[in-house]
C-alpha cells in the first residue's frame, strides 16, 4: 500500500517490457529443453561419456547461469508490470526505488545528485539515470524501457528529492568548473581557464 509521499517518477513502456519479460520465459524454457531433451534426452550421459565435454559443459553451464540470473530478476519485474501498473522509478516516503532487474532503494538523503549518463548493457552504450550518492559512489539504470525521456526524469528526480538545478553534477559534465572547485578549495591557482 502507498503512502502519502509516494510519487511515480517513471513507468516502464509496457509492450516492451512484456517483449522482454517473454523472451525470458522462452529463453528459460530452451535451457530446460536442452537439458533434458537434446540429444534424445541424453545430454547429461553424453557429457559424461564422450569426448566433446568441454564444448557441451560450457554451453549448459552457460544456459543455466543465464537462466539463474533471469529467474531471480523475473519475479520482481512481473510483479511491478502486475501489480504496479508498470511502475519502474518512485519515491515513497524517505526511500527511491528504481528497477534494475531487481527492485532496489536507497534512502533519499543519500543521494546528492542526479544526472543523465551512460551505462553498458550487452556491449552496447545505452542511455541512464546516474545518481550520486553522498559517499561519492554512484548507482546507474537504464532508461532505455522507459516512457520518459531521460531528461524528463532527471527533472522529476530533482524535484521529488529537492535538489537543485545548478549541481554539482553538471560541474562534473563541464570539467573547468569541477578543476577549479577541487583545486580551487585549495587554495591553489586554477590551470584551466573559465570559458569564454
Amino acid at each position: 500500500m502507498p503512502s502519502e509521499a509516494y510519487q511515480v517518477i517513471a513507468s516502464y513502456r509496457l509492450p516492451r517490457v512484456w517483449a522482454q519479460v517473454a523472451f525470458a520465459i522462452f529463453s528459460l524454457l530452451i535451457a530446460v529443453w536442452y537439458t533434458f531433451w537434446s540429444y534424445g534426452g541424453h545430454l547429461l550421459a553424453r557429457i559424461a561419456s564422450s569426448g566433446d565435454q568441454g564444448f557441451l559443459t560450457i554451453s549448459l553451464a552457460s544456459v543455466w547461469l543465464y537462466g539463474a540470473i533471469v529467474a531471480i530478476n523475473l519475479p520482481d519485474l512481473i510483479k511491478q508490470l502486475l501489480f504496479e501498473h508498470g511502475t519502474a522509478v518512485w519515491v515513497d516516503g524517505e526511500r527511491l526505488y528504481y528497477m534494475r532487474g531487481r527492485k532496489r532503494s536507497l534512502l533519499r538523503g543519500d543521494i546528492v545528485d542526479v544526472a543523465q549518463g551512460k551505462m553498458t548493457i550487452s556491449y552496447r552504450s545505452v542511455d541512464a539515470i546516474v545518481l550520486r550518492l553522498r559517499d561519492s559512489s554512484h548507482r546507474t539504470f537504464p532508461t532505455v524501457a522507459l516512457i520518459e525521456s531521460p531528461s524528463v526524469v532527471v527533472d522529476r528526480l530533482k524535484n521529488a528529492l529537492n535538489l537543485s538545478d545548478k549541481s554539482d553534477g553538471e560541474a562534473i559534465t563541464t570539467g573547468w568548473q569541477r578543476s577549479y572547485a577541487l583545486v580551487g578549495d585549495c587554495g591553489l591557482h586554477n590551470p584551466l581557464p573559465p570559458p569564454a
